[in-house]
């Protein structure tokens, strides 16, 4: 196999433990990669404001495909230039996507840069989205400012089922025919609306073109649904021991859990051929 040339790492129950926190171990194994010349994207359908944060706080250097990768920037922000910028639609199709979510009583939530929309049914009550309460973006409520928002370009949709009563699974198959738009779920209560041939593979086969890198050259580490795009790319596939069962299925190599930081152990041997990890 060819020798790991870029790692890619997936947040939420991968690079961040059970407390969504980046475990010491994962942080000073990334630095090392970073130190040995490999390149490390930290590869999440957070917004990048959020990643951003944490990569600064734990001193990663890295690059950044926010979005399910919607966005590439080749450093966290503030400094950091974006490479790639990809938004939805704005011909009528999420208005349309908009309405299907709607009829079927999910709670909705678009992105933008630096903003949030969210529209909840009624009888859910509101909350502060945990990039307001973190002051990394500014919150609005509602239908109108949410179809003014995607009249002007949204990142992407997260629509969350409140319980199981099949509206998730309705709603998933209605989008199914829809033109202009990909779709995952990150978790088993959710479905993530992105642009047509925008996901996480898509972003490591950009930063790999703009780097030299080639998909054999990849690592991926990840656990969820989104995260396949990738994992079917990459070279060196790894599946976090917390990894669903499909996940698992498909990658290479398998690690220890979030909380066990996999991510360090993946690292160091199969990127750093430290036999002791």
């Amino acid at each position: 196999m060819k020798p790991i040339r870029m790692i890619a790492v997936d947040m939420d129950g991968t690079l961040l433990d059970s407390s969504q926190q980046i475990p010491k171990e994962n942080a000073q194994a990334l630095i090392e990669a970073a130190r040995a010349g490999i390149a490390v994207v930290i590869c999440s359908g957070r917004m990048v404001e959020d990643v951003s944060r944490f990569a600064r706080e734990s001193d990663i250097p890295c690059m950044i495909a926010s979005g399910n990768g919607a966005r590439l920037l080749d450093a966290p922000l503030p400094g950091g230039r974006i490479i790639a910028r990809h938004d939805m639609p704005t011909d009528g199709t999420i208005q349309h996507v908009l309405d299907m979510l709607l009829e079927e009583g999910l709670i909705v939530n678009g992105f933008r840069d630096g903003e949030v929309y969210t529209v909840r049914p009624a009888g859910a009550p509101q909350w502060q989205h945990h990039l307001a309460r973190r002051k990394l973006a500014r919150i609005f409520y509602g239908e109108e400012p949410m179809r003014q928002a995607a009249q002007a370009g949204l990142i992407k949709i997260v629509a969350v089922q409140m319980k199981a009563d099949g509206s998730l699974a309705r709603a998933r198959e209605r989008l199914r025919d829809v033109a202009g738009i990909e779709t995952t779920s990150s978790w088993t209560d959710n479905i993530e609306i992105m642009p047509a041939g925008v996901d996480k593979g898509s972003a490591l086969r950009e930063l790999g073109a703009y780097l030299g890198i080639a998909p054999e050259e990849i690592m991926a580490i990840g656990d969820q649904e989104n995260d396949r795009p990738m994992l079917q790319l990459a070279g060196h596939s790894t599946a976090m021991g917390n990894a669903t069962d499909e996940i698992k299925a498909l990658c290479r190599h398998q690690t220890r859990t979030n909380d066990e930081a996999g991510v360090a152990w993946a690292v160091r041997r199969w990127a750093l051929g430290e036999e002791r990890a």
